[in-house]
């Protein structure tokens, strides 16, 4: 009995080693010290929802405009959301690449990035983007009941 634990022990750190070993030399993670990134909040000049008038079926598409930063050290990292049944708070998020690296000499913009919302309630729902400077872009849509099998827009 004694034998066949030793053995299940060694098995799962073979196993283990050969998952770190994968892992180790995957080719898609990189290592980023936390202080070579910073984030920050994106100025959103504009919004485009699709469909502009939703059934609570559809899925809704938000579109965002604005620029992210003014070099290519700047990208769009990620939104932050927090959702209600007819509240949508989205703050969008850019990352800049910090430390001794050469950055291209070019803007770079939202270029109408998405976000879908999925599924809808009927009623009116207000999206509020929050802004780096506290202030806030609303726009509201009104969902109305579909009376159908939701379709795809």
């Amino acid at each position: 009995m004694n034998s066949r634990r030793t053995h299940t022990v060694v098995v799962m750190a073979l196993v283990a080693l050969l998952a770190l070993g994968v892992v180790m030399s995957s080719c898609d993670l990189i290592f980023e010290p936390e202080d070579s990134v910073r984030f920050y909040k994106v100025r959103v000049d504009s919004i485009a929802v699709t469909p502009s008038q939703p059934h609570d079926g559809d899925t809704l598409r938000i579109a965002f405009f604005g620029t992210v930063g003014g070099n290519t050290c700047h990208s769009f990292s990620h939104f932050g959301v927090r959702r209600e049944d007819h509240r949508l708070d989205i703050t969008v998020w850019g990352k800049e690449r910090l430390g001794d690296i050469m950055c291209g000499d070019a803007m770079v913009f939202l270029e109408g990035r998405e976000y879908t919302v999925h599924p809808l309630v009927v009623g009116e729902l207000l999206i509020v983007v929050h802004q780096p400077d506290c202030t806030t872009l609303e726009e509201s849509v009104q969902v109305s009941a579909s009376g159908r099998s939701a379709t795809p827009n």
